[in-house]
């Protein structure tokens, strides 16, 4: 990098002083609009903006262009989207990285759903299940259908009171080589797969679990062309499809 694009770097990244975002965690990142809810506040220092400013002058001279997307993304909990989007696109290092479409195999998957920055890729391949939880949560429902819910679903049915608990716990575990956050996604999310990426997208006759539960003793089960129903939580036999989400700067 050259002096001046330094200077322009980090005037990029100035504007971030004094400038409160939200803490940290899928749930407070979706609630951009009132931090305060979840999350708690988090306060610019000098010393966190020279961090990430010393970090992506290293991967620019080094060539790294994935290293710095993927120093961006690691404070997508602390910068605003629009602050990402010029802090990256002041590094005249790295080129320019379209956001994908709906239909792209894109970091581990294929997109069928986005919303604002956010986009969310759904696994080409099964996880192959041997039940649901064994027991209900004593009629405390705790998940949502939309699908931006997925991903606090999976983690609200992984902690039931019956320990770890199959789908929800173990796909959190989920490891395809590549990427290692995969979580459930909800009954709406599974909808959506179908209706954008067709019928044949998921595997024929199939059902699948849903991170949604359907009552206190049943979740929300889609089938592969997009139909619902319910299933006890005690039932063997459908499948789980992964889903993940990033952010496109």
């Amino acid at each position: 990098m050259t002096p001046t694009d330094k200077q322009e770097l980090w005037n990029a990244i100035l504007k971030l002083n004094n400038k409160p975002y939200i803490g940290s965690g899928y749930g407070a990142y979706n609630n951009v609009k009132n931090p305060a809810l979840r999350g708690g506040l988090y306060n610019w220092k000098y010393r966190d903006m020279r961090d990430l400013y010393e970090q992506l002058v290293k991967y620019c001279e080094l060539g790294e262009y994935e290293a710095c997307w993927r120093v961006l993304l690691g404070y997508k909990t602390k910068i605003y989207p629009a602050y990402l989007r010029k802090i990256y696109q002041t590094l005249n290092c790295v080129p320019p990285v379209p956001c994908p479409a709906i239909g792209d195999i894109w970091h581990g998957g294929v997109v069928f759903f986005i919303d604002g920055n956010d986009y969310y890729v759904v696994s080409q391949s099964d996880y192959l299940s041997f039940g649901a939880p064994a027991c209900n949560n004593d009629g405390a429902m705790g998940t949502n259908p939309d699908v931006q819910s997925s991903y606090q679903n999976t983690l609200t049915l992984s902690a039931s009171p019956c320990g770890p608990t199959v789908p929800y716990y173990d796909i959190l575990l989920f490891d395809d080589g590549f990427y290692s956050d995969w979580f459930t996604p909800s009954s709406e999310a599974l909808e959506r797969i179908v209706t954008s990426l067709g019928i044949s997208f998921l595997t024929r006759f199939e059902d699948y679990w849903s991170s949604t539960e359907f009552d206190p003793f049943s979740m929300v089960t889609v089938d592969y062309q997009g139909s619902v129903s319910s299933t006890l939580r005690t039932s063997s036999g459908p499948s789980v499809r992964p889903i993940r989400k990033e952010t496109c700067i």
